[in-house]
């Protein structure tokens, strides 16, 4: 019942565009990971499944079709991914029960008010996350004593207006006591100290045994991939993170 309520929310208000198609083969992997994956719960466990299909598919730099000057166009290929739209398309999957629910949903996921236009795009991923926690889709767990607040002017995409953020971030330092927390196919967002942006980097929390695992599509290694993610927060940058929980 409960899977069928979101289906609603999902697609309610969303249409399949007469242009989106797939591909013969992203077809027939989408039509297959909905169908073994029917009987799993809760979304969180499809999301763990469906993420692992896609270990080792290739990462894509800017993989969608569309800027302030030029039509947007729905890109639905299963082939590679840029991070964000590596756990967009595990989204969509877990929560369709058919090819053209997959595509509503992306598009729900995706766009403001499902229009397939580049300024209803949700470029900024605080924006993404705060617009699917609206839809009921995700829970932000970012808060109690460890979470900070920031405000920042997210201007750094070129064609659309400036506009002020405020979110809930942990500082990186809080990571060792909010992993104890962390849950496999939670959704995490990297912090960025950029001017302009407000994260740099998202991807999914796996759980194996005792360890924490980032499942991303990750531009340094080429790929889709599971890098400890422990090991992640020693080597890069960021200011903090925020967690998204799938409903």
């Amino acid at each position: 019942m409960w899977r069928a309520a979101f289906l609603i929310i999902l697609g309610l208000f969303t249409t399949v565009p007469q242009s989106a198609s797939m591909k013969p083969e992203d077809s027939a992997l989408v039509k297959k990971l909905i169908s073994e994956t029917a009987g799993i719960d809760p979304v969180s466990r499809r999301m763990e499944y469906i993420s692992e299909r896609f270990l080792g598919r290739k990462y894509i730099s800017h993989p969608l079709i569309g800027s302030a000057t030029d039509p947007e166009a729905l890109v639905t290929r299963m082939d590679g991914f840029d991070c964000v739209t590596f756990v967009e398309t595990v989204l969509a999957i877990a929560h369709a029960r058919s090819q053209d629910q997959f595509i509503k949903n992306l598009i729900a996921i995706r766009y403001r008010d499902g229009k397939v236009e580049w300024r209803n795009r949700l470029h900024y991923a605080t924006d993404w996350a705060a617009y699917n926690c609206n839809r009921g889709l995700l829970s932000d767990i970012t808060n109690g004593p460890d979470s900070a607040v920031r405000d920042k002017l997210l201007s750094l995409v070129k064609g659309l207006d400036s506009h002020p953020a405020e979110y809930n971030y942990f500082p990186k330092k809080a990571f060792l006591r909010q992993s104890l927390l962390m849950k496999s196919g939670d959704i995490i967002f990297f912090t960025s100290g950029r001017n302009g942006l407000d994260t740099n980097h998202m991807g999914l929390i796996i759980r194996k045994e005792d360890k924490l695992y980032l499942r991303n599509a990750s531009q340094s290694h080429g790929s889709v991939n599971d890098e400890e993610l422990a090991e992640y927060f020693r080597l890069n940058k960021m200011t903090g993170f925020i967690i998204n929980r799938p409903k």
